[in-house]
């Protein structure tokens, strides 16, 4: 089941690249990124713990920063049965201490509106979101 819901992402990006962006993708690209995108589903399952609450937890490490730099690491959540995603950052310095975050929903609309008004080649864009 979990190939078919990959392979039929895939094949609506693949209508949507060629229809709004005229690029063609050869069904066998599809089948490729296919098996490649169900080989990282899989190996993230596989690190998926339930904790105490009943809650899900990835079971991942943090890799520390060399002295003097910040370490800003990001991650995406999905929650499905309420139909929101969220999206943060966080950073670190070299100890772990942590010296900053934020939520960033809003910002990857922005910067995907920036690149969309610099592949239309125009220079005078206003810019508006619906965060408050």
């Amino acid at each position: 089941m979990e190939f078919f819901t990959i392979i039929a992402r895939n094949i609506w990006h693949r209508r949507n690249k060629l229809i709004f962006e005229g690029i063609f993708q050869h069904p066998t690209h599809i089948v490729n990124q296919s098996k490649q995108f169900l080989e990282e589903y899989k190996n993230v399952n596989s690190r998926i713990k339930t904790n105490n609450r009943g809650r899900q937890v990835i079971n991942t490490s943090w890799n520390p920063s060399p002295t003097g730099f910040l370490k800003i690491n990001w991650d995406a959540a999905i929650c499905e049965n309420k139909g929101i995603i969220g999206l943060g950052l966080i950073a670190r310095d070299h100890g772990g201490t942590v010296v900053g975050t934020k939520k960033v929903t809003q910002a990857i609309g922005a910067y995907q509106a920036v690149k969309m008004a610099m592949e239309l080649g125009t220079h005078c864009v206003l810019f508006e979101g619906d965060s408050s």
